[in-house]
């Protein structure tokens, strides 16, 4: 049966479904043949449905976080002996809370998630050129493009610059230590663990420039 007939004939779509669904094959003049040609394909057209659902599916990471005010006033009700029960643990910087996310938007986004720790790149003239966000107790491991690497745990993720999230293997890159220009320094005047950092693009090679919050301990 050719392609004109399955288009035009409609007395003939029930054996024209399988070459307008899958234009490799064309229908037998039996419709129990076509039939089960049919069936056979749309089991694996399924299967190929299920498949890039699958791939589709955002990857998760349960990540720490500082609490957010409204966690903390939560936190006063709760007795210390429970606090696991509702996703809260001590830490030596005070109360964490242990959630699980698909992905950490950066600060400057609507949908930033409040108690993640931020990191800025800034340009040699000290001006912010870009951010993201990252997990409570991390560091930068490496940087790649627009994508961050840092620190978790025994193994690492990557950030890109919108918050996706991926889980990889990357060896550590050494970073360099640079001193803050006055205008980061500013920006955290009231913390104590600030630290600028300068990193090589696994990329590219070329120099770029971090400041984040190191590590509580």
């Amino acid at each position: 049966m050719s392609s004109e007939q399955c288009i035009t004939k409609q007395s003939s779509t029930a054996h024209c479904v399988g070459w307008i669904a899958f234009p490799q094959l064309r229908c037998s003049k039996s419709a129990a043949v076509c039939g089960v040609i049919r069936i056979g394909e749309t089991v694996h057209l399924l299967k190929v449905i299920f498949f890039f659902m699958l791939c589709n599916i955002a990857y998760s990471e349960e990540i720490q976080v500082w609490p957010t005010k409204a966690d903390m006033e939560r936190i006063k009700k709760i007795d210390w002996n429970d606090w696991g029960k509702y996703g809260f643990y001590d830490h030596p910087c005070g109360p964490i809370k242990l959630i699980t996310v698909s992905e950490l938007p950066p600060p400057d986004s609507e949908n930033y998630i409040e108690g993640t720790e931020k990191v800025y790149e800034f340009n040699r003239a000290g001006e912010i050129i870009n951010q993201w966000a990252m997990p409570v107790d991390s560091y930068l491991f490496a940087v790649s493009h627009d994508n961050i690497i840092v620190r978790k745990g025994n193994g690492a993720i990557s950030i890109s610059r919108s918050g996706r999230i991926t889980k990889i293997i990357q060896p550590p890159v050494q970073a360099e230590q640079y001193t803050c220009p006055q205008t980061i320094k500013q920006m955290f005047i009231q913390s104590s663990f600030a630290r600028c950092s300068k990193h090589t693009d696994i990329k590219d090679n070329k120099p770029r420039y971090f400041v984040y919050e190191g590590v509580c301990t």
